[in-house]
């Protein structure tokens, strides 16, 4: 069992793909660590965005692909291009999607959609938050919960979905407390 101080441990040891490991490890895709040369990125159709990569084995069809990013890469833009690209090209597959590049993202997504909505967790190495390591300690515990690759993949959707909206909630508060800041001091009635 992952506690919080492991997970912010781990989390603000993720540089580059290799460190990404034991992240696939504590979230159950502890098997065997798969390479990808530049013509496994090639085949799977990512490798004008990932410097270097590997496949993490887990039980039954559950995978992660652990990537690190080409430099200057747009982390936001490209989990739906690598989820959709990974969803065309290894469909039998459940993914869990650890990336490094300025930030670390762990990603999942449905694939029963044309176009994957995903759902990610993205972290700053530099800057750990407990949220952050709460989410990867339940990341951790998904598998633990017993049931096939399914059930730990659909757990992974809800663990990350919750994490993406709660992420969302505060980019809205957060815009709002902006704009009412910018706006000129003014007398509000006590309704307002």
């Amino acid at each position: 069992m992952l506690d919080i101080s492991a997970a912010a441990r781990l989390l603000a040891s993720t540089h580059a793909a290799s460190d990404l490991a034991p992240l696939a490890h504590a979230a159950g895709c502890s098997g065997a660590l798969l390479p990808l040369d530049a013509s496994g990125l090639k085949r799977i159709g990512i490798a004008e965005h990932v410097a270097s990569g590997c496949v993490a084995t887990g039980p039954g069809s559950l995978r992660a692909l652990l990537v690190d990013l080409s430099p200057g890469a747009d982390l936001a833009a490209l989990l739906p291009i690598l989820a959709a690209r990974l969803s065309r090209h290894a469909s039998s597959q459940l993914w869990l999607l650890i990336a490094v590049g300025r930030e670390t993202a762990i990603a999942v997504w449905s694939a029963d959609r044309a176009r994957p909505k995903v759902v990610a967790l993205r972290v700053d190495p530099l800057r750990v938050l407990a949220s952050d390591a709460e989410t990867a300690c339940a990341l951790a515990a998904a598998p633990e919960g017993g049931g096939a690759d399914v059930e730990v993949h659909a757990r992974w959707l809800e663990i990350l979905g919750r994490d993406a909206l709660t992420a969302r909630f505060y980019q809205a508060l957060e815009e709002l407390v902006r704009q009412m800041a910018a706006e000129p001091a003014r007398r509000c009635p006590p309704d307002e």
